[in-house]
């Protein structure tokens, strides 16, 4: 279910017949921000360059892609913030370099805008996976071979400073 907060003139509006403090609050706990300016602030980021020309509208959706990507900390809210613009640009970018009467140097030029932020993006991803824990790599040993007189341990080993063990 996504989380949707309504905005007026620029800020979090009253929904369903609660009082506003109720959106700051969903904004809040969303962008993970102990004070509202920081989440609006965030927002106000993910929703730059939307298509939208409603500037309410803008933070709304913007606010929603959020909500959907579903920030655990601080800074994944703030990656996340950056995700939503960059992904905006991109089809911004795309459809400036699709236009019809767009020169040949024109679409090369948007086209190769978007391809930088398309491997951008592709990069927030990859730190956003790290940051939950999903790009961790895992080795699996097989086989162990240990000739005579050899040893092997297998598992954790602590060093303990000093003469301990």
């Amino acid at each position: 279910m996504t989380r949707q907060v309504p905005f007026k003139n620029g800020a979090p509006a009253a929904m369903d017949g609660k009082p506003e403090i109720f959106s700051y609050a969903l904004m809040m706990e969303t962008c993970k921000a102990t004070k509202p300016t920081g989440a609006l602030q965030l927002v106000a980021n993910a929703a730059a360059g939307q298509y939208w020309d409603n500037s309410d509208t803008s933070l709304a959706v913007a606010f929603s892609q959020m909500a959907d990507l579903a920030p655990q900390t601080p800074l994944e809210a703030m990656l996340i913030s950056q995700m939503v613009a960059v992904n905006t640009a991109i089809g911004k970018i795309m459809q400036r370099g699709m236009l019809p009467d767009q020169t040949f140097e024109g679409k090369q030029m948007n086209m190769n805008l978007a391809t930088k932020l398309q491997r951008t993006f592709l990069q927030q991803i990859d730190a956003l996976e790290k940051l939950r824990g999903k790009g961790q790599q895992t080795v699996r040993v097989e086989h162990v071979t240990v000739n005579a007189g050899g040893q092997a341990i297998v598992g954790h080993v602590e060093h303990k400073q000093g003469g301990e063990g």
